[in-house]
């Protein structure tokens, strides 16, 4: 359960770590991403020999604290270059979904801790925590809320069903 805890945190800082990928590629930058991902691994590399001299669960807290440090340097030499994005600019909108996220997984959290049984856990987990990151995202992130309804249900439904008008 441990390691799961860390592989999860790992896999959200994971999930938005290469957010410049879209923008390097549109601008014809492919090789700056290409230098961006060597220089990476030389750094990530140590860490994780480091990490596994204290075995699995040092492997893992090694994976978090470069998905955690390394959109920092990503921004100063991937996307402040390319597009002049501001570090505030940036992180907020990263900050707005890992926000959103988080809230999302507490609540689901504490609503399984209500329940015994493991599938009863998940699946009140997984109900509660869905409806709050839609909820949340339909407030703090309308942008992304609004494409993801146009996208399950057309353009003119979705403006009707979510009186987003």
């Amino acid at each position: 359960v441990h390691l799961l805890r860390i592989f999860a945190l790992w896999g959200l800082f994971r999930s938005i770590g290469n957010p410049a990928g879209s923008l390097v590629f549109a601008l014809g930058k492919g090789k700056l991403i290409f230098f961006w991902s060597l220089g990476q691994m030389l750094i990530q590399i140590p860490v994780f020999l480091l990490g596994s001299r204290y075995g699995v669960g040092g492997l893992a807290v090694a994976l978090l604290v470069c998905a955690i440090a390394l959109p920092l340097p990503q921004w100063y030499i991937v996307i402040r270059p390319l597009c002049d994005a501001q570090f505030i600019e940036y992180f907020k909108q990263l900050a707005v979904p890992l926000a959103i996220s988080s809230i999302a997984a507490v609540v689901g959290y504490v609503m399984a801790l209500l329940f015994d049984g493991n599938l009863l856990r998940l699946s009140v987990g997984s109900l509660f925590g869905g409806f709050s990151y839609l909820l949340l995202s339909r407030w703090l992130n309308r942008v992304w809320f609004l494409a993801i309804a146009e996208l399950i249900l057309g353009r003119i439904r979705s403006k009707k069903l979510l009186f987003l008008n």
